[in-house]
Order: C-alpha cells, then sequence, then structure tokens
C-alpha cells in the first residue's frame, strides 16, 4: 500500500504557471473520485465599484470555457460600465475605478455575484470516453460558430467511436468575445463581419486542439 501521504486527495486544484498574484486563489478543479473537472472561483463580496466589478469578472478562470455561456453577461456588464467614449448613456465613462456605481446597476450587479457562485457547482467529465467501453478507432472534432451584435461564441466537440461500437461526443472547449470595435462599418454594427470573426477565433481554436489531441482517423 502506498504511505498516507503519497494517497491522491479527493480533489486536485490544477493551477497554471506564472499566473499573477492572485494565482493561489484561481485554479481548475480535478474531482478524483468521479473524474471531472470544476471551477474554481474567488466570489468575495467586493465594492460596488468599476475595481469590484473588474474583480469579480476576472475571479472566474475557466480555461476550457466551460463556463463562458454565464460568465459572458458579466462581461457585457463590464462593457457598459466602462464604454467607448462615443457609447456612454449612462455617463459611467468619467466615474473613477473606486467610485460608487450608479443605483440603477444594482440589478445587474447582484446578478453578477449570483453567477459567479453558481458556476462552481458546474461539472464536467475530464475523459473524453467511458473507460469501459474499449478503445477509440475513430474521433472526429465537431465545431460551431456564431455571433450578435454584442459578442461572438464558438464551441467544440469530440465524438468518439469505441472498440465495442458505441458513440460518445463530449465537450472539448468553448469560448466567448465581447465584439471589439473593427466590427463595425461606417459607425454601423456588420453581423456577417461578426460572424467571420467568430470563425477565425474557432479555426484557430480548432487548430490548436488538433495539435494538442492525437486523433487516430482524423
Amino acid at each position: 500500500a502506498y504511505p498516507p501521504k503519497e494517497v491522491l486527495p479527493d480533489v486536485l486544484s490544477l493551477k497554471e504557471e506564472n499566473l499573477a498574484n492572485e494565482a493561489s486563489s484561481l485554479g481548475l478543479q480535478w474531482h478524483i473520485a468521479h473524474d471531472t473537472f470544476s471551477i474554481k472561483a474567488d466570489c468575495k463580496e467586493g465594492p460596488f465599484t468599476k475595481r469590484g466589478l473588474l474583480r469579480q469578472t476576472m475571479s472566474v478562470y475557466d480555461p476550457l470555457g466551460m463556463a463562458e455561456p454565464a460568465t459572458l453577461t458579466n462581461k457585457l456588464f463590464m462593457r457598459e460600465l466602462i464604454p467607448r467614449k462615443e457609447e456612454d448613456p449612462h455617463c459611467t465613462l468619467a466615474l473613477g475605478w473606486d467610485d460608487p456605481i450608479p443605483p440603477q446597476f444594482q440589478k445587474q450587479w447582484d446578478q453578477m455575484q449570483a453567477t459567479c457562485r453558481e458556476v462552481e457547482s458546474l461539472m464536467i467529465p475530464r475523459s473524453f470516453y467511458p473507460a469501459e467501453h474499449g478503445t477509440p478507432i475513430h474521433q472526429q472534432l465537431f465545431a460551431f460558430a456564431d455571433a450578435s451584435d454584442l459578442a461572438w461564441c464558438y464551441v467544440i466537440y469530440l465524438r468518439t467511436v469505441t472498440t465495442n461500437g458505441s458513440i460518445h461526443v463530449a465537450f472539448v472547449c468553448g469560448g466567448t468575445k465581447v465584439l471589439p470595435k473593427h466590427v463595425s462599418v461606417k459607425g454601423q454594427l456588420s453581423i456577417p463581419r461578426a460572424e467571420l470573426g467568430a470563425a477565425k477565433d474557432l479555426a484557430k481554436k480548432v487548430l490548436e486542439v488538433e495539435s494538442q489531441l492525437d486523433l487516430p482517423n482524423r
């Protein structure tokens, strides 16, 4: 038997190297008993300010993008409070980083706090296919991207056919991005340009995933 000091704990925190000063409070968790991943978020109550908003938005470390649909609302909230100079209907651009946010944003703030806590309950299997169903004989990546007038997104799945004939589809990664400035043409939003941006991000991510996964019969 292994010495007690060498036995794996129930949960391991997987931390990226060379992170910023908050590395100790961020990480991806591996639940060994169930062989699943979850997100560890630093969801402490912060001041009702731009600085507090930035801290909450950055508190979720999600390298796989499993919580991107939920955390996108936080990014959109930040864009509303820190807009471009020509797009400032609430006059929030002049607020300092430690000035109180106007009270009409309290509901969005509360929703952001709730989202930060809820993403910690998300779990995805670590393995792309169950171990008891044989070995993979054919694997394919399925990738999707879309865009709106607010943001674009993408998601990648892996379809695996194993030696016992079963088929399994697993989440690989996902991502979102709030629309940058260059998606507008003469001041008007261009949805086709946003969709091209989403497709470009997706293509780059697919190449990255393909380089990291050894897929048979790709």
